[in-house]
């Protein structure tokens, strides 16, 4: 399973206002996640994810993955891990997980397969686009 968990500490007293702000934050982040992935751009990253090997894409051609294109790589093939995202917001914090174990694949690579990162690492955040939706809902959530 890959997951990570954002804290955000509110700065006032105000309870409500943060966790309408975390609910918004919460709603943003899963469909801008998952908007990305189906686009084949990374979450965190935002840039397209690396090409799939010429085995897969031969795997892909021969009919070998039903309803499966070889463009965009959107990590899309039965929408078993997509489904699997759940972005929870408790508190102050958001935990956004995927349950399908292919996740932790495909945000960690393996010796046959790069990386292409849905979940940011420590170090990492979400792409530029994906922060800026974030932040207007929380801003929105504070007016």
């Amino acid at each position: 399973m890959a997951k990570i968990k954002l804290n955000f500490t509110p700065r006032s007293k105000i309870k409500s206002i943060t966790e309408r702000a975390v609910n918004a934050a919460s709603l943003v982040i899963s469909k801008a996640m998952t908007d990305d992935i189906l686009r084949g751009v990374s979450p965190v990253k935002g840039q397209r994810f690396q090409k799939y090997s010429d085995s897969y894409k031969k795997s892909i051609r021969k009919g070998y993955l039903k309803n499966k294109g070889i463009a965009p790589i959107n990590l899309y093939l039965t929408g078993q891990m997509l489904k699997s995202l759940i972005v929870k917001s408790f508190g102050n914090f958001i935990r956004i997980q995927f349950d399908d174990p292919k996740a932790a694949y495909h945000n960690e690579g393996s010796p046959k397969m790069p990386r292409r990162a849905i979940l940011p690492k420590e170090g990492e955040r979400f792409n530029e686009g994906i922060v800026q939706k974030i932040t207007k809902a929380v801003k929105a959530a504070f007016q």
